[in-house]
């Protein structure tokens, strides 16, 4: 006997909804679910340029460059750059990766 087209698909939407749906089981009281925990995001702090000119900086200067005005910093820094080839980076990225500007 052939089923109606209103049951065939009723028990198609079933049979995809459990295949596609996920509930993890509760976990017994007292043991605390790894999934319920927060994941371990790490936050990238700017861009590998502005990582090497704080820590080009902070070597250059022995990490009193706080005080030091940013075109100077610039200038020494800049050397070190052309040392291992890489281009000068823009201004802007010397003030974001010495916190003197907000993005």
């Amino acid at each position: 006997m052939k089923k109606s087209k209103s049951v065939r698909v009723h028990r198609q939407a079933r049979k995809y909804r459990k295949r596609h749906t996920h509930f993890p089981a509760a976990a017994p009281v007292g043991i605390p679910s790894p999934q319920l925990g927060t994941p371990k995001l790490r936050r990238k702090k700017g861009s590998r340029n502005q990582r090497l000119v704080l820590k080009f900086a902070a070597e250059e200067f022995r990490g009193e460059w706080q005080d030091v005005e940013t075109r100077v910093i610039r200038h020494r820094v800049g050397r070190r750059f052309e040392k291992l080839g890489l281009p000068n980076p823009k201004y802007d990225v010397y003030l974001r990766a010495l916190g003197r500007r907000k993005d």
